[in-house]
């Protein structure tokens, strides 16, 4: 990606999203065009590995490799994609 990760509405950095995020953002119109795809496919990712992962900026890729030897990984760039729980299940679903 050529961001960092997923920004708000006030373009501040987010740490972690989920798909009620996501959705509360894409109904907003604070995420469109490229990043929908893009954070539909770390959700798609995160549930089927039943754990987050992250959506980086290009520029972050040297860091992230450190990262991944680091025991403080949670300093990584970036936002964390996270998996649906059975909470967001249960709160998605149509009546």
């Amino acid at each position: 990606s050529d961001v960092e990760g997923v920004y708000d509405a006030q373009k501040k950095l987010l740490s972690e999203v989920n798909a009620a995020v996501f959705s509360a953002l894409r109904q907003s119109g604070v995420i469109h065009g490229g990043m929908v795809a893009k954070i539909e496919a770390a959700l798609a990712a995160a549930a089927q590995m039943r754990k987050p992962v992250h959506l980086l900026g290009a520029q972050t890729l040297r860091r992230w490799a450190k990262a991944c030897t680091d025991t403080n990984a949670h300093t990584l760039a970036g936002t964390k994609i996270l998996p649906a729980t059975n909470d967001d299940t249960q709160n998605n679903q149509s009546p």
